[in-house]
Parts: C-alpha cells; sequence; structure tokens
C-alpha cells in the first residue's frame, strides 16, 4: 500500500468539539473502537501535563469533517483540563485527501512505528539540557571506570536499575561504592554490571556499607565469574518458598558466603531474612 499518507499535510488548532472517532458503515471507530478510551490513562495525562510537551494530535480531514486518528487521549485530557469546554483548541497534524482505509491503515504504522526513548536516553537528555542529578550520575558511572551515552566496551547496560539506586537515600555514594568495586575486581567483564549483579551488591553494601574487608572481595571475586554467582543465587531464589527471599537477597547471599569462605576470622555476618 501506499504509504504518503495525504495530498496535503498541514499544523492547525481544531476545536475539540469538531473532533470526530472515524467509523464506516456502523463499525466501530478503528482508533479505541474496540477498547474504548482508557480513563486511567487520561487522568494520568491530567495529573503530569506539560503544555511544552504536547504532541499534536494525528487528524484526517475529510468530506468536511476532522476525524481523530491518534491523540484521543491528550484531547480529551485537554478539553478536561478547560472545564469541558467544547472550544478548546486542540494542535492537530492535520492529513487531506485520506480514504477511510487509508486512515486505518496509519493509525495502525503510526502505532506499531512507535518507538518509545529508553531510559539512557531520557537520562541522557536531562544530561544536555544540563540537570545536575543527570551529571552527576554520569559522572559517577565515568569516574567508577564505565561509560555512559556513547557506545564502548564498557558502556553499562542496566542505566534503569543504576539511575533508581542514585536516586534512593545516599544513593550518589552508594551507586559509586557499588560499580568502583564491581569494575575494580571485574575490569573487562561487563556480566559483572547486570541488573542481577547491581542489585545483589546493593544489598551487600546495605548489611555491610564498609565494614568488610574491601581487598579480599576483589582478591576472592576476581577470580569468579559473576555469571556463576547470578545461577547459584537463581537456583537458590527458584527453591526458595519465603517471598523475602528476592533474586537480590539470593544474590548477596551468594556474595556473602562465597566472602566467607575459607575464613575463620574477620568473617561478616551474612544477614539472613528473617
Amino acid at each position: 500500500m501506499n504509504n504518503n499518507y495525504a495530498i496535503r499535510r498541514n499544523y492547525q488548532m481544531v476545536r475539540y468539539d469538531q473532533l470526530i472517532s472515524p467509523h464506516e458503515n456502523g463499525n466501530p471507530g478503528f482508533n479505541r473502537g474496540i477498547t474504548g478510551i482508557n480513563r486511567a490513562k487520561v487522568n494520568k495525562i491530567k495529573r503530569e501535563f506539560d503544555p511544552n510537551q504536547v504532541n499534536p494530535a494525528l487528524v484526517s480531514f475529510r468530506d468536511g469533517k476532522y476525524y481523530i486518528i491518534d491523540g484521543q487521549h491528550t484531547a480529551l485530557a485537554i478539553y478536561e483540563l478547560n472545564g469541558n469546554d467544547g472550544g478548546t483548541l486542540i494542535y492537530c497534524d492535520v492529513r487531506e485527501g485520506l480514504t477511510y482505509q487509508q486512515e486505518a491503515q496509519l493509525f495502525y504504522d503510526y502505532n506499531t512505528n512507535k518507538t518509545q526513548p529508553t531510559i539512557a536516553d531520557k537520562i541522557w537528555s536531562l544530561v544536555c539540557a544540563g540537570n545536575h542529578d543527570a551529571i552527576e550520575f554520569r559522572d559517577i558511572i565515568e569516574r567508577s571506570g564505565y561509560t555512559f551515552g556513547r557506545k564502548t566496551t564498557n558502556t553499562i547496560n542496566p542505566i534503569g536499575t543504576c539511575w533508581k539506586i542514585y536516586n534512593r537515600p545516599n544513593g550518589a555514594v552508594r551507586l559509586e561504592e557499588i560499580l568502583t568495586l564491581i569494575h575494580d575486581t571485574w575490569p573487562a567483564n561487563m556480566a559483572a554490571a547486570s541488573i542481577d549483579m547491581l542489585r545483589g551488591m546493593e544489598e551487600f553494601f546495605k548489611n555491610h556499607g564498609s565494614t568488610f574487608d574491601r581487598e579480599r572481595f576483589v582478591r576472592t571475586f576476581s577470580i569468579i565469574d559473576p555469571k556463576t554467582i547470578v545461577v547459584d543465587a537463581r537456583s537458590l531464589y527458584k527453591s526458595m518458598s519465603d517471598r523475602a527471599y528476592t533474586m537480590p537477597v539470593c544474590t548477596y547471599l551468594m556474595l556473602g558466603r562465597k566472602y566467607n569462605a575459607n575464613l575463620r576470622t574477620n568473617r561478616i555476618q551474612v544477614v539472613v531474612p528473617s
């Protein structure tokens, strides 16, 4: 099918009460005609509404009418924020010259091809915007021996997990402790910076802080493949019916056991869920 979806295209303001859902021969409209409007989504848009971040509604002007193809939830949220005023103006990307079938194909292609930015993309945009937290977050990653914002062999992948750790109380300090220790122990092994290892290390630091022997940790674990720690932790996790034994806790327990192995003194007191 020809994907040149319009003879003419322009951006304009359209009254909310002029926007109607496409339908043909009594069939439900292809845009939410089956599932209907998601009220939770509309309410979320209203709570978080920022006029500077509104994308235009996708609209087809056909037979003298404005058919809304995509953007119903945002349009409805704006309408309700303006006191249910039918004259509320909605910013629209208006296509002219489409048939009903082309509108339906456009709805499908538009929603199929839409890609959401990753958490890494979002945080990097904050870095570019000069956001203090995002810049500090990037600097922590790079001081720890990893890269963020460019593809290298040392680019850290679970950015979302790192960002969550960073945003916890005292998270900046904790994240740098975790990443620096992981890098010093396994400098060339990116598997050590996996989600499971990061979360397990967070538990390790939460329970032991600076009371463990860092040099012993590096010496002990540098000869252990981090993947085996995760495999052992996952086996423990699957064997436990107690919900307190989460995957991060089980990873921490594996770290604690291996740290204490062959030690008669200066053992850490591994904290077992009660």
